[in-house]
């Protein structure tokens, strides 16, 4: 039990130091020039300031024709995520973790050599999902009962669902 403890302690060290390492570079390269007082002071040379990345809104007559005026949102610490080490890290975390399916679809796709791919035991041709009948039924007929239901999408589907779970006279065409 110990041994197994070893190599994942080992191997947690090397994730964290991988993530730390995004992390540091991602501060580097993305902070403002100046950290101390990005929120305070504009910098259009800066493309990083807190002032540049926020919200611009310019103002439009009737005609539609903009005006001189721009109002620029305030920033906070929170318009750069970068803006200091502790969002940097909250950032690369969302990052990756949001990334997360889409390298799993490149290792799948360009990775893996052509026998990998075909093992069947890996990527199942069909996934079975269970699903308590009584429950379905009653979300079915809410949603149908509130007007989500549209038959138009994915209607064979729809029909087969209905048919199974025996509610096909609830819809009402």
């Amino acid at each position: 039990m110990f041994e197994v403890a070893k190599r994942i302690f080992s191997f947690l060290i090397v994730l964290a130091i991988i993530i730390a390492s995004y992390v540091h570079a991602f501060f580097l390269l993305l902070h403002s020039q100046n950290l101390l007082d990005s929120l305070n002071i504009q910098n259009p040379n800066d493309s990083n300031n807190p002032w540049t990345l926020s919200n611009t809104y310019n103002q439009v007559d009737e005609n539609g024709n903009i005006l001189n005026e721009t109002f620029i949102q305030a920033p906070s610490e929170n318009t750069n995520l970068f803006y200091s080490f502790p969002t940097s890290l909250l950032a690369t975390y969302l990052f990756l973790t949001v990334q997360n399916a889409e390298v799993i679809a490149d290792i799948e796709l360009f990775y893996l050599l052509p026998y990998q791919k075909r093992q069947r035991t890996w990527f199942p041709e069909v996934i079975y999902y269970t699903i308590n009948v009584e429950k379905a039924q009653k979300y079915i007929k809410e949603v149908i009962n509130k007007g989500e239901w549209k038959k138009d999408d994915w209607s064979e589907m729809k029909n087969k669902i209905l048919k199974l779970l025996n509610i096909e006279d609830t819809i009402k065409n």
